[in-house]
């Protein structure tokens, strides 16, 4: 009897030691799982943040172009109207003459003011031209930009899916570890 009850205690120590061992494994796995978790968390955090400033320096750098490119077309658009305005003053001065408005008797001077209305007729559809066209150019680039934002959140929101998705993987293999095994407690 004594050398059975001997040898049960030299068997429960033993057991009781490789439980232990195994006790001990498995938190110092916890730990690191832990120790992966938290770190992954914060490349989360850090990758949004990172995410967040690229979204707002890609939004000012926006808003500096388009400005650019508004300053562009007006400065085009003035140069335009500057050249045409130009062109009309010096076929209107090389037609008319000095003596001619002064000696004519206000019937005469009728047909010019005709010529200059259907003159700023002419402007006025060129200028409408213009505005249309940089019309049209400002919503092909509002479209454009509201695609590429639209891609940039749907980036983002697969980038958090799949983060989640592996924060949740590690937290699920993490508490199986932590849970005993049936066959191990027997």
């Amino acid at each position: 009897m004594r050398v059975l009850g001997h040898d049960l205690d030299t068997l429960r120590h033993q057991v009781s030691g490789y439980l232990s061992e195994d006790i001990a494994q498995l938190q110092a796995k916890k730990q690191r799982l832990m120790a992966d978790i938290e770190a992954l968390e914060g490349d989360f955090e850090a990758l949004q943040a990172q995410h967040q400033q690229l979204q707002t320096t890609y939004a000012e750098g926006l808003s500096q172009q388009q400005i650019a490119q508004q300053q562009a077309w007006a400065k085009r658009l003035a140069i335009a109207l500057a050249t045409h305005l130009q062109g009309r003053l010096e076929t209107a001065l090389t037609t008319a003459q000095p003596n001619a408005l002064q000696a004519a008797p206000y019937e005469a001077a009728i047909p010019p003011l005709a010529n200059a209305s259907q003159r700023l007729a002419a402007l006025d559809a060129t200028i409408q031209n213009t505005l249309a066209s940089l019309q049209q150019d400002l919503t092909s680039y509002q479209s454009t930009i509201s695609q590429q934002l639209n891609r940039m959140q749907s980036v983002e929101q697969q980038g958090e899916a799949i983060l989640e998705a592996l924060v949740a993987r590690l937290s699920q293999q993490l508490q199986n570890q932590m849970v005993p095994s049936p066959g191990a407690a027997t």
